[in-house]
């Protein structure tokens, strides 16, 4: 499981997904459609309720997304970089997303509406379900439409906390 690791219940806190990574921490894009978490330290029934679980969760993606799109999404998208990108009708941009997990050790599904050409994925704790015996706030896993991630693993995915 991931832990936030602060004082306090993390709200605030991030963890960070940069897709395709390489050992070199070199990055590509990867498509996703849906994002699965399973919220809080689900170890057990006593430990998932002892923790602190999120509730509120913010999903900041970077995106490749064809320049016109993004001309014509009203503000959807935001923080438009096209230096990146190898076709001047490509641009990397971002974009927010807002859900409410359930209060359960059961996978929850995010879904992004339809698949993204997606850079980076980062999840903001906003608010929590407040553990019976402790502050800390967890996630236990997260799979993307590709593969699942085990947080508690080594994985080639860089993630980073700020």
């Amino acid at each position: 499981a991931w832990v936030e690791g602060v004082d306090g219940y993390g709200e605030g806190e991030t963890l960070d997904f940069c897709m395709a990574c390489n050992f070199d921490y070199d990055c590509g894009s990867e498509n996703i459609y849906k994002i699965n978490i399973v919220n809080g330290y689900a170890k057990n029934e006593t430990t998932f309720k002892n923790n602190s679980r999120v509730k509120e969760l913010e999903v900041h993606t970077t995106e490749l997304v064809e320049k016109r799109i993004v001309e014509a999404s009203n503000g959807s998208y935001f923080n438009i970089n096209d230096e990146m990108c190898v076709s001047e009708d490509l641009v990397y941009a971002d974009r927010y997303y807002y859900f409410v997990l359930d209060d359960t050790m059961k996978e929850q599904t995010l879904d992004l509406g339809g698949e993204k050409d997606v850079f980076k994925v980062t999840f903001k704790i906003i608010s929590v379900y407040k553990g019976d015996k402790y502050k800390d706030t967890a996630i236990s896993g997260i799979r993307f439409n590709w593969e699942w991630l085990k947080l508690s693993d080594r994985i080639t995915v860089r993630h980073l906390m700020s």
